[in-house]
């Protein structure tokens, strides 16, 4: 994996800000030898959010691999970036919220959605705290063995907000990290 050179002078302590790469990171080794970074983002976030703290802990002494700039730089990517799926109930902005549920029948997926303006209706009653923020890591957060539904669910619906189709490329991907928006997310 080839990295942009950050031209700005660091003092020792300073931490580095992430650079862009240029292409998407494919793992060559273990069990994810020959997937992309980028593809387990979408797929799997929880399997990245793990693979990234263990990297974080087992630092030595400042120095990060290919892979770990990488994700350093896909991260926070992800925090940027605002899902471009249009509100099923004002049809006039982007989602931003979804409902967490166990299951979620077929045809009603749609209903468990909503933009900032609209996010009251996923509520069955005033004091529920069921409605979450659809983002990478908030999606990474649902992966328990005792509930794989819960976590299928939010990754379904993770595909659906960026209008994603199966079959998406890595380099495709990739693109979508590399767009996203200059704003952090609130």
């Amino acid at each position: 994996m080839i990295f942009i050179e950050d031209t700005e002078k660091k003092k020792p302590d300073e931490p580095t800000k992430p650079t862009e790469p240029i292409l998407p990171y494919q793992f060559g080794s273990g069990q994810n030898k020959n997937r992309y970074a980028e593809e387990l983002m979408f797929i799997d976030p929880a399997r990245i959010f793990n693979m990234y703290e263990r990297m974080n802990e087992n630092q030595i002494k400042g120095q990060k691999n290919l892979l770990h700039l990488h994700l350093d730089w896909m991260i926070a990517q992800s925090h940027k970036m605002e899902p471009t799926a249009i509100c099923p109930h004002c049809q006039e902005n982007p989602v931003k919220y979804f409902r967490v549920e166990w299951y979620y029948p077929d045809n009603r997926k749609l209903d468990h959605v909503a933009c900032e303006t609209c996010k009251n209706i996923l509520k069955y009653s005033p004091e529920e705290d069921k409605i979450r923020k659809i983002n990478f890591e908030t999606i990474a957060r649902f992966n328990n063995p005792q509930n794989s539904g819960a976590y299928q669910n939010a990754l379904d619906i993770l595909f659906w907000a960026y209008k994603l189709k199966n079959g998406v490329s890595a380099q495709e991907l990739f693109e979508l990290f590399k767009r996203a928006n200059t704003a952090p997310s609130e």
